[in-house]
């Protein structure tokens, strides 16, 4: 689904409208919008979202949909640069000021600005905002922008967790700084308590450190006024105290530098009992007066939590952290769960639950990054660290008894009888007993289990994990299969909901949010020991499936009759079954990659629209005539029969598609196909028998079609982090970036850096590709093709180079050189591609299966028009046939059939024409659509199918490329050659400042002029002449043209130099570029000749362009005649008697 939304372009000041796909990731849609408006920012901007009533300003995460973040049209979003400054306040009150990249959590920036000051162990520390005298700490892994801190706003740099201390000494001046700031006002507000010698001694540190040795100047700095600047308030009005101080800062600190000062002062508040304590202060149940509460306080360290003396802050009672297991932070309550160590779980009543939690985390985040191995499981001696399992209101946990199918994780059917098979590492037949826990949720229903839902997946969703210490002890399979069995459970009693069976839906939604808990803590284990990242992305989208399902069921709760609510909740089963075979394949280490799944998901529901179009067409048909009535009967029976048969095999195939690499999956869709196979028979043959209608019979042939495409989509899947590479993308942004470089060259150079960069980057990425092919090749063919990486990576640094250059001159010829840089990185990229034929023609099938996958779909949302326009319905038919034919054929290649790769590469070509002329028709048909929404969802599906066509005919393109004689290549090269140098020179002439060619003379140019001319007309007869001899002999003689277009192309731009005026000179290059226009049609049709000999309109084709040829050499001599006409008129006499 489409959506339009306001795009405030910041760096130049306007708002546009554009349309975006809900399936698009935002950093497609921040390249989408520089494409559009290319001077509205580079790679340093990013997409931002204002904050609305309901909704916190946020940047968008480029990794995430549009859909992601539920965007919907009319919405505002802001394309601006996610740099800016940020000022940073210490404790000893001075301000700095870094340049931070405002979309990056807390954490990271906090990281980042430890680094620039020279902190060891920035971890340690976060930042605070201050307002209305109050400080809070930001939520280390949320953004600014998120918590409201806008860009006039000062931070406060704070050490927040105390972990390394023994290790900040006096070689670690900036820490220990900060250190000693933050325990002087920790001192002097009576934060840490402490005795009377230690807070006299405390004071005459802090004297020596303030103001250096004690001498006459100075010796009366501590008075009893000045006294609650040294002191804990308890000491305040002690008589005399301040001449205490100052005989130790006297007598006993004279000589003491600053630096060991400060480093004595933070030694003796280590000494200090509450030093690296943050205290909370709770309630607690009294256990004597059950209903009255207790004030205490609780400490963290890194070692302990602590009950404490509110008063005294003497300990009560210690736990040591690795005796906790999991915690919950509920909204006014914080609850600890400590194993066997304790009878009971401990739960305090506070408001500062997040805090307490995000500090706990905090420290079990530092300590992993403190194991040289933090991923490992630890040995069964060591004590188990604690797993934050639920960060939302639930306190424990009730499972009832749920028993599952012998069936995938994630597969069930609440309203048939399906039978699934297990995949690999699934558990069959799981069944979860019923378990009597000590711990009971305190969620009560359905619209509770909701809320909590959203918190579990807000926190999971977050980038920082939090991982604890020790690795869950269910695995992720387990946890997938008791997740699954669960919403199996809950979708079985939201089946035949009804006001009696709440109190089921209500236990469903219990068990299955208790499964959502213990999925995202086996995830986020799994992702710690394996260093995968794919389990935990899969993990990230069952969570937000089951969240989904959770609220569809709640909204189909309260209206248990809405058709919407029914399809809405079916659409959440379905993406829970998919995103729970994507965690399991992502687990046995199957995971299809994106374009087979959405290939197999989009020939999956054309296999559905095709089948419901012939149930249409039967059961219109029976209705319309007079048929007996048991004809009507067996009709409608087989229609049902197809109907739920079409529905299964949609089911199946979206469910199974993330895993269907495992060939039990690919069984199920074809058992699922073979039923539906037989259904369509049985419906066409009662239709024939009954009532024959032609509709019915093709739409029963399209839908055998569509299967075979199904069957070959799902044979040809590919394994995710194995798609070929890209060739295409790099080759497109680096043509299309050329195109706006040339321009800006000439009449803007104030975008030359942005066109330079982008080609640069496009040319880094291809160049970091081709590595990663080169490494599984041969000696010699790795070689070959690091060798043309050297060269397009050197060509793209020249683009820089002269870019920066351009920039600093100003001058057309400068600028010139810029594009030669880009023309020589496009020769480069091409050269590439000749060398790797092998990796051009997986890009093929690759873009195949994307082109067939957006094909389909567009054939899907078209299909209700074709009765409306008979040209959409020939349009489709053909389409359809063409698609199927591509998919098989990229089956063969992908099962290396002999002679494949020729086959898909033809195929390729072959779908090109019919997919195009279905983009024709269906955008003739978006005029007989009424409803808006149908319309724009019509329009984008051309809109993406347009582009999936573009960029698999430029795959196809690079092949033919790549499969070319090598002396055709090299004709090509020197060619494009030609043509740059001739596009800088003609920059160069607009402002009459091209420069003169060493060693030529006007004479020797006119000369050198005429001969080329003479020679290259010969060498283009030649040329046509080798294409009616072989395909092999073409190469050669137009290697021998190009050569002569080179010479004709030196010697009128060194005759060009010699005229005074800019006018002559670009009159005579822009000639010559007409030459070389010339050259490369004469090429073209030769070599289409030659592969092409008895057609026809390839041979008027090669007449014609011989004719242009001669044209091209008679335009370049007459614009020349002006500088010197006597060699000039010979050579066109000689070529005019030739013609």
């Amino acid at each position: 689904m489409a959506v339009s939304l306001k795009v405030n372009l910041r760096s130049i000041g306007t708002t546009k409208t554009m349309r975006f796909v809900g399936e698009m990731s935002v950093s497609e849609m921040a390249k989408e919008i520089r494409d559009k408006v290319p001077n509205a920012g580079g790679s340093d901007h990013g997409i931002f979202q204002p904050g609305t009533i309901t909704q916190k300003p946020r940047w968008l995460r480029i990794e995430k949909t549009l859909r992601f973040y539920d965007l919907q049209s009319g919405m505002e979003i802001e394309y601006k640069k996610r740099h800016r400054q940020l000022k940073v306040k210490l404790l000893d009150e001075t301000v700095r000021t870094f340049m931070i990249d405002e979309s990056a959590t807390v954490a990271a920036l906090t990281e980042h600005v430890g680094y620039k000051m020279g902190i060891k162990n920035p971890e340690e520390f976060s930042f605070k905002i201050v307002r209305d005298d109050t400080q809070d700490w930001l939520h280390p892994n949320v953004t600014l922008p998120e918590q409201g801190v806008t860009e006039d706003e000062t931070v406060l740099l704070k050490k927040k967790f105390f972990f390394n201390d023994a290790n900040v000494d006096r070689s670690d001046p900036v820490q220990l700084h900060l250190l000693y700031v933050q325990s002087r006002d920790a001192i002097v507000s009576g934060d840490h308590p402490c005795t009377k010698d230690e807070a006299r001694d405390l004071a005459a540190l802090q004297c020596q450190i303030t103001f250096g040795d004690c001498n006459g100047k100075n010796k009366n700095l501590v008075t009893e006024k000045k006294i609650k600047e040294f002191l804990p308030p308890q000491f305040h009005k002690l008589k005399g105290f301040d001449k205490d101080i100052m005989r130790e800062y006297q007598q006993k600190l004279t000589g003491m530098i600053e630096v060991n000062a400060k480093y004595r002062y933070v030694q003796l508040c280590r000494s200090l009992k509450t030093y690296g304590i943050t205290c909370f202060l709770v309630k607690e149940k009294d256990k004597k007066k059950k209903n009255k509460m207790t004030p205490v306080l609780l400490g963290i360290t890194r070692h302990a939590i602590l009950r404490m003396d509110p008063e005294t802050k003497e300990v009560i009672k210690e736990f040591p952290l690795p005796h906790l297991k999991q915690w919950s932070a509920a909204p006014a309550a914080f609850t600890m769960d400590f194993g066997d160590y304790e009878d009971s779980y401990y739960t305090v009543i506070t408001n500062e639950s997040d805090a307490i939690s995000q500090l706990i985390a905090g420290y079990i985040d530092i300590i992993l990054k403190t194991r040289k191995d933090a991923a490992r499981i630890i040995e069964e001696e060591e004590p188990e660290m604690a797993l934050e399992e639920h960060i939302a209101p639930v306190y424990g946990r009730a499972y009832s008894s749920v028993t599952t199918n012998n069936m995938a994780p994630g597969m069930w059917d609440p309203n048939t009888s399906m039978e699934y098979a297990p995949g690999p590492g699934a558990l069959p037949n799981y069944a979860m007993q019923q378990q009597q826990f000590a711990r009971m949720m305190h969620v009560k229903g359905l619209e509770e289990a909701v809320v909590s839902a959203t918190a579990l997946v807000e926190n999971f969703q977050n980038p920082s994990l939090g991982v604890a210490l020790g690795l869950a002890k269910m695995p992720v399979t387990q946890a997938l299969t008791a997740l699954t069995g669960a919403a199996g459970q809950l979708a079985a009693a939201m089946s035949n909901y009804t006001p009696t069976s709440a109190a089921t839906v209500d236990v469903a939604a219990q068990v299955t949010l208790t499964g959502l808990g213990d999925l995202i803590a086996s995830a986020k284990a799994a992702a710690e020991a394996t260093d995968d990242p794919l389990v935990v992305d899969g993990a990230r989208c069952l969570t937000e499936a089951i969240r989904t399902m959770l609220a569809a069921a709640a909204s189909l709760k309260r209206s248990p009759t809405e058709q919407v609510a029914i399809e809405q909740f079916r659409e959440s089963q379905l993406a829970v079954q998919s995103a729970a075979t994507h965690v399991q394949a992502a687990t046995a280490g199957t995971l299809a990659d994106q374009v087979s799944q959405n290939l197999i998901l989009e020939s999956a529901k054309a296999v559905a629209a095709a089948a419901a179009a012939t149930v249409t067409a039967a059961v219109a048909g029976v209705e319309g005539q007079a048929v007996p009535v048991a004809t009507r009967q067996e009709v409608h029976g087989t229609a049902r029969a197809q109907a739920s048969a079409a529905a299964k095999v949609l089911g199946i195939a979206t469910a199974l598609a993330p895993g269907i690499l495992n060939p039990a999956y690919t069984q199920q869709i074809a058992t699922a196909c073979r039923a539906l196979a037989d259904a369509n028979q049985a419906l066409s043959g009662s239709v024939r028998s009954g009532c024959p209608d032609p509709a019915v019979s093709k739409n029963a042939q399209l839908t055998e079609r569509a299967m075979a495409q199904l069957l070959n989509a799902a044979a040809s899947a590919g394994k995710k982090g194995r798609e070929p590479i890209d060739f295409i993308t790099p080759l497109e942004d680096v043509g299309s970036n050329l195109e706006q470089l040339q321009v800006a060259a000439k009449s803007n150079p104030g975008l030359i850096p942005s066109s330079a960069s982008a080609i640069q980057s496009a040319a880094n990425n291809l160049v970091a590709s081709t590595k990663t092919i080169a490494s599984g090749l041969g000696p010699d063919r790795q070689a070959a093709l690091l060798e043309r990486s050297k060269n397009i990576a050197d060509a793209s640094n020249r683009v820089g180079q002269s870019a920066r250059a351009a920039v600093g001159s100003g001058d057309a010829y400068s600028a010139g050189q810029v594009v030669s840089a880009g023309q020589a990185t496009m020769a480069a990229v091409q050269a590439l591609l000749a060398a790797a034929p092998e990796a051009v023609i997986d890009s093929v099938a690759y873009w195949s299966k994307a082109a067939a996958a957006q094909t389909s779909a567009l054939m899907t949302v078209a299909m209700p028009a074709k009765a409306k326009d008979p040209g959409l319905s020939a349009a489709i038919d053909n389409a359809a046939a063409a698609v199927s034919d591509l998919v098989e054929a990229v089956k063969q290649h992908i099962n290396c059939a002999p002679g494949a790769s020729a086959g898909v590469v033809v195929a390729a070509k072959a779908a090109t024409v019919p997919v195009a002329a279905l983009l024709g028709a269906a955008a003739q048909a978006v005029n007989y659509i009424e409803d808006p929404s149908k319309k724009v969802g019509l329009s984008q599906a051309i809109s993406d199918a347009q582009g999936a066509l573009q960029k698999l005919a430029t795959s196809v393109k690079a092949a033919s490329e790549a499969n070319r004689p090598r002396a055709l290549v090299d004709a090509s090269e020197q060619l494009r050659a030609a043509t740059a140098d001739l596009d800088v020179a003609y920059i160069a002439a607009e402002s009459a400042a091209l420069p003169r060619t060493l060693g030529y003379t006007m004479e020797s140019s006119t000369k050198g002029l005429g001969d080329a001319c003479k020679a290259l007309q010969a060498s283009s007869t030649a040329a046509d002449a080798a294409a009616r001899h072989s395909v092999a002999a073409v190469g050669p003689a137009c290697k021998t043209m190009t050569g002569h277009v080179y010479q004709v192309a030196t010697a009128a731009k060194a005759l060009a130099a010699f005229s005074p005026d800019a006018a002559s000179q670009k009159q005579i290059v822009a000639a010559s570029k007409g030459v070389a226009v010339a050259a490369q049609g004469v090429m073209e049709a030769a070599k289409n000749l030659a592969e092409n000999p008895s057609n026809q309109s390839f041979e008027a084709s090669s007449a014609k362009v011989q004719e242009d040829m001669t044209k091209a050499i008679g335009n370049l001599l007459t614009s020349a005649h002006g500088l010197d006409t006597g060699e000039l008129d010979e050579a066109a006499d000689v070529l005019a008697a030739e013609a």
